[in-house]
């Protein structure tokens, strides 16, 4: 059985078919608009609610989640900078070569790839009849031209297909197996690239990418994933989806699918190359990166490839993802969705491990280029010998080591795995986060026209009161759109007085802290020495009291026994002379472990000591904030009122103004430090003429009557705990603290910008919107009662349509909790 029980499975089944019925009906809702001729030309410098350009992409968005919907497929898009391994990496998430490498971009389309439980062999499957009728219509053209063409020569692919097309070569529908996918996909990327060149000579002969901008119409190829195979089979199903990188995507067409896509898909995944992020000039990744639409941080994951490639002087892990999460990737993820890996290593490491499980035999090494690659990544220089002398249990175990060091492990359990466990869940939020944003749209629209709907006829005297509305409501956006700018720098200017302040009480802090971290460390130490010296003290102490006993019944190691306390007494009145601390190796481990109790103590109290200094900060900075966006406020409030005297209902964005109090995520942890060492001691024997063989041992220099005993030691210097203390208070709590601030400090910079920045766009297009409809009054008598009949039922048609938005929202949660059962 799936993941889900039976009684959710089918609420969940239920509530999918309502979500999906609002779809539709947002669809027909739009559809009709359109239809009725109620919806302007697009005009970029005039934005409107909604136009020609916005509504056949509320449209595609709504069709793409309705098609998601149907099975819960979550989509992920992948998404590879220039040579960052994106097909590899593709590959290595399913376990097979699915997608072909080569040195050039391979991506013309986006390409979805499915998992099929139990489809071992990939199929793939497309409606080619636009391409086809592309392929008839370059027919009419003298296309062997182009293959002397300079562009066209050196590429002998493109040739082959100019030839194969003059022959009748036509695309097919379906294809079986890799290597017929292969040729499928790099045909059509090929048949892109010629018409790339082609649209210089005739504009009119370009790729019909307009065909391919729906989900549904995309290439797609089913196959089992290897990483989900041993899965439970569940309700929903995972899908990746093949995207042109930023840099492939330079013809207007193939970005506005590529743009769509992404927007559409469930989550994004960023493929970069390790080996580029420094060589190549960082300004050239951010420009390729900054062509991403905007995709919520918890949607974005990052996989820094080639990692296995990393030298000597490289950077380290988290240097690494420091550089993605803080500059190429700024603001946009969550450090800890970022991924060092090696695609190539996961890909090789599963592929024959698959291929031995198969066919319970060694590949052979001269045929097959891929065995070499994995042979030189296992064996080294020796590749060849050492695959033909190894087992296949010992080729498994170098497959898994290889696997291990790639670190895919760990994308593919929180991505990969999680997306295709949580896909129902997944695909219902996508859809009704998208169906909620354009139920918004749609709202707004006739909170504007709504007004204007209530009549017929409007009165001259309502028209020139409307018409002074216009007039102000336009001299409120202007004044909106000043305030807003010079709040952003007040903002800022804010934003940096706090942080000198905040960077003083540290400086401050970290000169203070040290004296009292090693005070109450020291303390900590003398307390340990006095317990332990009295513990001696006692065992001594307990030992005489049974002397006479012990002598009676000839107890010969009492006295050995009374050295070694006393070796130890003295051992540990030498334990913390010379600058070293040197204990036996037990007694190091207690004393880190109390010391482990003791910095815990002091991390609560520093805490607590940091924050009653940043408090008072951040109370000025949050009473500073709230002063700016008062006047962003109190224009908002103007222009709301201003709708409202005209009878209109409108809804904004609130600003997200609020500013939460950090609080460190801190360890501290005491590392041990110390080095160990076994020394070898002697001490006095107490047998039977023990002492005449010390007195002997004299004259002949030997060791009679005395033992020797072994013992391990731990030695720590002080310095060295002094040094690692400073860096403990640094790096655990001072360092975090100030990295967290900074954080907030930014990520609260940067929303208020983006919320501005929607605040205004919607009152610039509720006005815009507003004009329209007064507009629309100047129509003669008859148009215009058409018209507002038609929109009246459109609007109760979205009124209904929210009714049935609110309950989905109401029961997803709960049928997600399993609180239904």
């Amino acid at each position: 059985m799936m993941g889900q029980s039976v009684s959710n499975v089918a609420l969940l089944g239920g509530l999918k078919k309502q979500l999906q019925k609002v779809l539709f009906n947002q669809q027909q809702l739009l559809a009709e608009l359109e239809k009725n001729s109620l919806v302007p030309e697009h005009n970029s410098e005039k934005p409107l609610v909604f136009d020609s350009k916005t509504i056949p992409e509320m449209k595609s968005v709504l069709q793409g989640e309705y098609t998601k919907l149907e099975n819960f497929e979550v989509v992920l898009a992948v998404v590879g900078t220039m040579k960052a391994g994106k097909s590899t990496t593709i590959n290595a998430i399913v376990g097979r070569e699915i997608l072909p490498n080569r040195n050039r971009p391979m991506t013309s389309l986006p390409t979805l790839i499915a998992h099929s439980k139990g489809q071992k062999e990939p199929t793939l499957t497309c409606n080619v009849k636009s391409i086809n009728d592309y392929i008839s219509k370059l027919k009419k053209l003298q296309l062997m031209q182009y293959a002397q063409d300079e562009r066209v020569s050196s590429y002998k692919e493109i040739v082959g297909l100019i030839k194969n097309i003059q022959a009748g070569y036509k695309f097919k529908n379906n294809y079986k197996g890799e290597e017929a996918i292969f040729s499928f996909l790099a045909s059509l990327n090929d048949l892109v690239r010629l018409s790339r060149i082609i649209v210089d000579d005739y504009p009119e002969f370009s790729f019909p990418f307009s065909a391919y901008k729906e989900i549904n119409s995309l290439p797609r190829i089913n196959v089992e994933f290897t990483e989900l195979a041993q899965q439970d089979e569940q309700l929903g199903n995972l899908v990746l989806l093949d995207t042109p990188g930023p840099n492939e995507a330079n013809l207007p067409e193939l970005k506005e699918i590529f743009e769509q896509q992404l927007k559409r898909s469930s989550a994004v995944m960023v493929v970069m190359d390790y080996t580029q992020l420094k060589s190549q000039a960082d300004a050239d990744i951010r420009e390729e990166l900054d062509k991403l639409p905007k995709i919520e941080k918890d949607r974005l994951f990052a996989l820094v490839n080639k990692f296995d490639q990393k030298n000597a002087n490289g950077d380290d892990q988290d240097t690494t993802k420091s550089i993605v999460h803080n500059d190429l990737l700024k603001d946009k993820i969550h450090s800890q969705n970022i991924y060092c890996i090696s695609a190539q290593d996961a890909f090789l490491a599963t592929r024959i491990e698959n291929y031995i499980n198969l066919y319970q035999e060694k590949p052979n090494f001269d045929e097959m280029e891929w065995v070499q690659d994995f042979a030189k990544k296992a064996f080294g220089t020796r590749a060849k010998r050492m695959w033909e002398s190894s087992e296949l249990h010992e080729i498994l175990e170098d497959s898994q080591s290889l696997a291990t060091d790639s670190q895919m492990a760990l994308p593919l359990e929180n991505v990969i795995q999680e997306s295709y466990k949580n896909a129902p869940q997944i695909a219902m939020q996508s859809a009704l986060r998208d169906v909620d944003n354009i139920f918004t749209n749609i709202a707004n629209y006739f909170s504007v026209h709504g007004y204007f709907n209530k009549e017929y006829q409007m009165t001259e005297e309502e028209l020139n009161k409307l018409k002074e509305s216009l007039s102000k409501l336009d001299k409120d956006r202007k004044l909106l759109k000043e305030h807003a700018d010079t709040s952003l720098v007040k903002v800022n200017k804010t934003i940096k007085k706090s942080s000198e302040e905040i960077s003083e009480k540290f400086k401050k802090f970290e000169e203070d802290s040290p004296s009292v971290i090693k005070s109450e460390i020291y303390r900590t130490i003398k307390l340990f020495t006095e317990r332990k010296e009295e513990e001696y003290d006692n065992r001594v102490g307990r030992s005489n009291l049974g002397k006479v006993y012990k002598f009676l019944i000839l107890n010969e190691n009492y006295a050995k026994d009374k050295s070694k306390l006393k070796a130890e007494l003295d051992d540990l009145q030498k334990a913390f002379v010379g600058g070293v601390i040197k204990l036996k190796k037990n007694e190091m481990e207690q004393l880190n472990l109390q010391i482990e109790q003791k910095t815990q103590l002091l991390e609560l109290d520093f805490k607590q000591s940091l924050e009653a200094m940043l408090n008072p900060i951040l109370k000025d900075f949050n009473f500073a904030i709230q002063k700016i966006n008062t006047e962003i406020i109190g224009d908002i409030s103007k222009i709301s009122q201003e709708f409202g005297k005209a009878g209109i209902e409108i809804k904004l964005s609130p600003l997200d103004i609020n500013f939460t109090s950090t609080q460190a995520s801190m360890k501290i942890n005491f590392s041990e430090l110390s080095t160990e060492k076994m020394e070898i001691r002697r001490i006095e024997s107490t047998s039977t003429f023990a002492g005449a063989r010390r007195w002997a041992g004299k004259f002949f220099n030997t060791d009679w009557g005395y033992e020797t005993i072994e013992t391990v030691y731990k030695e720590l210097s002080f310095n060295q705990l002094n040094q690692e203390l400073e860096k403990m208070l640094l790096n655990f709590l001072v360092g975090p603290i100030q990295v967290h601030l900074e954080k907030c400090f930014k990520e609260f910079n940067a929303q208020l910008e983006i919320d501005l920045n929607i605040v205004t766009k919607q009152v610039e297009e509720l006005i815009n919107e507003l004009q329209v409809a007064y507009e629309a009054e100047q129509l003669p008598y008859e148009q215009k009662k058409m018209r507002k009949d038609m929109m009246n039922d459109i609007d109760k048609t979205n009124k209904s349509i929210q009714i049935e938005i609110n309950t989905v929202k109401k029961y997803l949660p709960v049928i997600l909790a399993g609180d239904v059962l």
